[in-house]
């Protein structure tokens, strides 16, 4: 009997070994250091700068974190410790008062873990260098009152965000939305708007969304002592017109523009498919060479330099008179040659005319449009 009750009992525990491990909630990273370039002959300048977190937004809820009290010496890192480190979804860099707030480079670690993220920043275009790896003399802020440079690590620094199931699509018959989160603790807020849900704004789920019409869903979950995850959505498009097909010719902000457009479009029950030819900083000329015409030897410097360096734009701020590198101009070309031949149908084309000159955009435009008509 004795041996009986053993072997059962044997049997249950590797009956409950077998059984999965139940699903672990993904844990946010604490920032606990920063590293900060400051640009050259500035040094001395970053000292008082603070380093502030949130869980409320990128601009409010701010907690001093860390503050810097030395410079580091000419082309030297200063790296900035924070003790008794927790997450946080913001993380800013705040200019000392009366600085413009030149620096170089900045970084945001957990452990060896760069931390990457959106960036936001008071300072003007040229807050790009700051973040990447391209070589730069250093960025600062418009004006020497209430400057900053931040970085919103998303879920790195929050809760995860929910799943909506079914995914959004087009619908001939209503569906109804399941919300779910892996962090049972959190409680997942919903908006229909279009405005971000948050602990004061939205509805909280609490069984499934019936939708029977056109509709964007935002959701978030909020985690109890953290900052709100990102953005969860999804459309269902009830009964759709029929899609129309989009040639977006330009640079990275008809990339942003057309994003939202999509959404937008699609939300109102009009879905849109946007085709992208796009150069960073591209200005019409530019973006016509490097597609059409089969790529120069870029050590013929003057014929290269005629057919991609950017006219200054009339803001002479973005794009400025930037020369393209042969990466750029073959990365461009060979988009190019893949994009066209898979455009069956073409319903409207957009373009980005922004060069400092008018004929110019005038021209390149009209090239632009007579090829695909």
């Amino acid at each position: 009997m004795n041996n009986q009750k053993l072997g059962l009992a044997l049997a249950f525990l590797a009956a409950l070994l077998s059984l999965p491990l139940p699903a672990q909630t993904p844990q946010p990273s604490a920032c606990d250091r920063i590293r900060i370039l400051p640009a050259p002959g500035h040094e001395k300048e970053i000292i008082g700068a603070k380093i502030s977190g949130s869980i409320t937004s990128d601009k409010t809820g701010m907690v001093v974190l860390a503050e810097v009290t030395q410079a580091p010496a000419p082309g030297q890192w200063l790296e900035l410790p924070i003790k008794n480190p927790k997450p946080w979804r913001w993380l800013r860099y705040d200019v000392p008062e009366a600085t413009q707030g030149w620096i170089s480079k900045l970084e945001f670690y957990a452990g060896d873990q760069k931390l990457k993220g959106e960036y936001f920043s008071s300072f003007p275009d040229s807050w790009r260098t700051v973040t990447d790896d391209r070589p730069t003399h250093g960025s600062c802020g418009s004006s020497t009152s209430g400057q900053y440079f931040g970085i919103d690590i998303g879920e790195l620094g929050s809760g995860p965000r929910p799943n909506l199931s079914p995914g959004g699509g087009d619908y001939s018959t209503p569906v109804k939305v399941k919300l779910t989160c892996k962090d049972p603790a959190a409680v997942i807020r919903y908006t229909f708007d279009g405005t971000t849900p948050s602990e004061t704004n939205g509805t909280t789920y609490s069984e499934p969304v019936a939708i029977d019409h056109t509709a964007l869903l935002t959701a978030v979950a909020i985690s109890p002592g953290l900052a709100p995850s990102p953005i969860a959505d999804n459309i269902y498009t009830y009964n759709p017109a029929p899609k129309r097909v989009m040639l977006n010719i330009g640079n990275s902000l008809t990339g942003n523009a057309t994003g939202r457009i999509e959404v937008n479009a699609r939300a109102g029950g009009f879905p849109i498919e946007c085709n992208r030819q796009l150069m960073g900083g591209g200005i019409t000329r530019t973006l016509w060479n490097a597609a059409m015409l089969d790529v120069v030897d870029p050590s013929d410097t003057a014929k290269w330099k005629s057919l991609y360096q950017n006219t200054p734009c009339i803001t002479h701020t973005m794009g400025g008179d930037h020369l393209y590198s042969y990466d750029e101009v073959k990365q461009a070309h060979e988009s190019w040659q893949k994009l066209w031949p898979a455009i069956k149908t073409l319903d409207d084309v957009t373009l980005q005319p922004r060069g400092g000159s008018a004929a110019e955009d005038s021209e390149y435009s009209l090239k632009w449009l007579t090829f695909v008509r």
